[in-house]
């Protein structure tokens, strides 16, 4: 069972990325950019690029992964502690990406994989052997395996700009 929170986060995700995928200048305006964070100040950035994602395949992505880590999260640290949790590890993924890239103007990126990964680690610290089935597999694997892959994935894109979005 998904949490309330959880709920609306991910309605509020894809409800933006929805808004995104139709308004480009509106995608534009709230995307992750360097330029505009550090030279035109806009740092509303740092948190609403986390609610755009590039296509349907990495919004459902991130959505699955969220769903499939936050319950217990959600559950036993409550809502104050989910949503600090979900809202430090986006603004501090995205510091993280402003720090690989702050001398590169060019580079834009979106997605929710910065909060999604905070919540997985949470999950992880919570319930260390515990064990997620994925979508139409029929077999489990260690969260704790889940979890790197998840960060290797996610520094992978920041450095790489793997998951960067282009216009």
């Amino acid at each position: 069972m998904i949490g309330e929170i959880t709920l609306l986060i991910v309605l509020a995700n894809l409800i933006v990325s929805y808004k995104g995928f139709q308004d480009e200048a509106f995608r534009e305006k709230y995307l992750f950019d360097i330029d505009a964070i550090l030279i035109h100040k806009e740092y509303v950035r740092l948190v609403s690029s986390g609610f755009l994602h590039a296509n349907w395949l990495h919004l459902i992505f991130n959505m699955i992964a969220l769903y499939s880590f936050s319950t217990l999260v959600e559950y036993v640290l409550g809502i104050r502690n989910y949503l600090i949790i979900y809202f430090g590890s986006l603004i501090a993924g995205n510091l993280l990406a402003l720090f690989f890239h702050c001398n590169d103007g060019e580079y834009r990126a979106l997605g929710a994989s910065g909060a999604v990964n905070g919540v997985i680690f949470s999950c992880i610290a919570i319930a260390p052997d515990s064990q997620i089935r994925l979508i139409l597999l029929p077999f489990a694997f260690p969260a704790w395996f889940i979890g790197i892959v998840s960060i290797l994935v996610a520094m992978y894109g920041i450095k790489s700009r793997f998951w960067q979005y282009w216009a």
